[in-house]
């Protein structure tokens, strides 16, 4: 019998190749997934979604909620954009931040966590994403290439719940 996971609300900072991908794919395994990125990425996703061209995953279409700030609170943020844009994005994501929201960084490189944590406080998991070869087409049209899907660990040195790490473990490996 195939464990039950019940769906999380999802904001998605920086939907790029990588982040537009997890949108997608999150989107489709029905979580309520929210897109917060530039204006460019926003009027796409909100004119013609998010499309995924994949060997592995299929080719397919969702339509997320996406904006340029957060406007409710989630239960997780996947932190997807490039590092030259954290520190002025992270306040377009003040709006999803709750109680019991954890930060998930997917950023390459060192010190985003403590930049991360300066803003919100001790609730970030760090995250590696790997086996994933991904872009975005002039369309904006999500090109996985890869062969498999993508491998996703994540990990945590502060006070995030394990029950929530694991949840959230659970929502992507679904």
């Amino acid at each position: 019998m195939a464990e039950v996971i019940p769906p999380m609300k999802i904001a998605v900072l920086g939907p790029g190749a990588i982040g537009s991908l997890l949108a997608a794919l999150l989107f489709r395994s029905g979580n309520q997934v929210f897109c917060i990125g530039s204006e460019h990425a926003v009027e796409s996703i909100q004119g013609h979604g998010i499309h995924v061209k994949s060997e592995v995953f299929g080719d397919f279409e969702v339509h997320p909620i996406s904006s340029i700030v957060a406007s409710f609170p989630v239960d997780m943020v996947l932190i997807t954009l490039k590092a030259p844009m954290l520190r002025a994005a992270l306040g377009s994501i003040s709006g999803c931040i709750g109680n019991n929201t954890v930060l998930v960084t997917l950023m390459n490189g060192i010190g985003h966590r403590e930049l991360i944590r300066d803003f919100f406080g001790a609730r970030v998991v760090v995250g590696m994403i790997g086996a994933v070869e991904v872009s975005l087409d002039d369309n904006r049209i999500v090109q996985h290439q890869s062969s498999r899907a993508p491998h996703l660990d994540i990990a945590s040195d502060s006070n995030v719940n394990m029950e929530k790490i694991s949840a959230i473990a659970s929502t992507l490996r679904n």
